[in-house]
């Protein structure tokens, strides 16, 4: 685990083949700018709540506002998460997601597959093909755009 604020040349000494930064969408400033600076992909989870696209209007607005970002030089994707794609809260999602030049990389379901997976220390792709084939379709779109934009690592 690294330190809250840490910035990349504090990292490149770990040698590490992948750094996840979980913030809030409230993370503004300077710690928006360092975390922006760590990263070199940037996935923005998105439930479909008024609450949360309230919230993420907020944090892609700050967003916006760095270098990296307005020069294009970051990749930025919206995964809508816990989506039943019959509600019209998912529809909302939609249309509000339409309002962004950013592309929905995933919609993954609400399922309690990630309740038992997190209960379990698993992952989906841990589960039989039985349980979690639905959720793997859903997150090889996911991974395939992870891979498409990470760096190469030697």
């Amino acid at each position: 685990m690294i330190e809250r604020g840490a910035r990349r040349k504090d990292t490149k000494a770990l040698d590490l083949q992948w750094c996840v930064v979980d913030s809030p969408a409230g993370l503004h400033g300077e710690e928006l700018r360092n975390a922006v600076r760590a990263a070199d992909i940037m996935l923005v989870p998105l439930t479909p709540s008024a609450y949360d696209m309230a919230a993420t209007q907020r944090f892609l607005a700050q967003l916006a506002e760095i270098k990296a970002v307005r020069q294009g030089t970051l990749p930025i994707g919206i995964v809508a998460m816990r989506v039943d794609m019959r509600t019209h809260s998912a529809t909302e999602l939609d249309e509000f997601l339409q309002g962004y030049d950013l592309p929905v990389v995933a919609h993954l379901r609400q399922t309690q597959v990630y309740v038992w997976c997190a209960r379990d220390g698993a992952s989906v792709f841990d589960l039989p093909r039985s349980r979690a084939e639905q959720d793997w379709e859903q997150w090889r779109a996911l991974t395939r755009w992870i891979a498409k934009h990470s760096p190469a690592r030697a």
